[in-house]
């Protein structure tokens, strides 16, 4: 069996009232975002993928996440960091 997720953060707070039509304006201006919502929205999000995280591990022997977020490293078993030497991609371990 192979299980493929996919992830996309949703910001905490409800941003409709600025939608322009059916969408909201593209760049967004920075004076919508809130650090404190992001914050929060970032520590609740990852609370809950480290959980997800946990409940696969308990029904599959090996769990293969790759991910950009160095604070992932802290719920999995073993790491394989790949890097760019000389133009060239090579795993560390």
């Amino acid at each position: 069996m192979k299980v493929f997720a996919f992830d996309l953060l949703p910001y905490g707070e409800h941003l409709g009232h600025l939608r322009e039509g059916t969408e909201l304006p593209w760049p967004l201006p920075k004076k919508h975002f809130n650090p404190k919502v992001a914050a929060q929205t970032y520590e609740e999000h990852l609370q809950a993928f480290t959980q997800l995280l946990d409940m696969i591990k308990v029904h599959f022997k090996t769990v293969l996440l790759i991910s950009h977020l160095d604070s992932l490293k802290d719920v999995v078993d073993t790491t394989l960091d790949i890097s760019r030497k000389e133009g060239y991609a090579y795993i560390n371990q």
